[in-house]
């Protein structure tokens, strides 16, 4: 079976091209495809969890050389418009992949719909410790600046036991990030699901210690 390639319709000569960087006809810079996920905005042919580092800021380095808007600044405002929405969304394809909780993010949603921050719970075998910091956090916060020394100290360890769990957790993630290249399966998918959503819930609770251990917030 014989595959057809779609074409596009250059907006710049009007004349039928394979979808592509450049006009087939005039040579001018054609728009991004609509459909393009991130990975194919930078010349990834396939969607993988474990990237290179140094690979990624190549194909951003690459990309944004050759569709700068400084490229076309003596084109027509049409095409300085298309140079100018490729670099932006090879810029925010390079945000998103770089960072491997936005990139795991990105996967997730794809596949399972979207996560939302009041959707974020809370590891299981942490709920105790939870509510026992947020009954102190109160203290500290009712405590009109002279908190007790004893609140504090407990409120800090338990923000270092916070910040390893995190880590914990970002170390289980990247673990699923070489199972889901080799396999693409759905239940890795799920538990990537569920490890970022721990991990939004203690992130947030580490802004909450922050600030109150501050004193941001506290009456006057």
């Amino acid at each position: 079976m014989i595959e057809t390639v779609s074409k596009i319709v250059c907006p710049h000569c009007g004349q039928e091209s394979a979808p592509a960087e450049f006009c087939s006809h005039c040579g001018r810079i054609l728009p991004e495809p609509e459909s393009q996920s991130y990975y194919e905005v930078l010349g990834y042919d396939r969607e993988i969890l474990t990237l290179d580092p140094g690979d990624l800021e190549r194909r951003l380095f690459a990309l944004s050389k050759k569709f700068h808007p400084d490229r076309f600044a003596t084109r027509t405002p049409q095409e300085m418009q298309i140079s100018q929405d490729r670099s932006s969304a090879i810029n925010n394809a390079y945000r998103i992949l770089k960072d491997p909780g936005t990139r795991a993010k990105y996967i997730v949603e794809k596949e399972l719909g979207s996560i939302e921050e009041k959707s974020a719970k809370v590891p299981a075998e942490m709920a105790d410790l939870f509510f026992e910091i947020h009954d102190i956090l109160d203290t500290i916060r009712e405590s009109e600046g002279v908190p007790p020394e004893s609140a504090v100290r407990e409120v800090q360890d338990a923000q270092r036991d916070l910040i390893a769990k995190v880590r914990e957790l970002e170390a289980d993630l990247q673990n699923h990030f070489l199972i889901y290249d080799q396999s693409h399966d759905r239940q890795i998918v799920e538990r990537m699901k569920e490890i970022l959503s721990e991990r939004s819930y203690i992130k947030s609770f580490l802004r909450q210690i922050d600030v109150t251990l501050r004193g941001e917030g506290a009456e006057d």
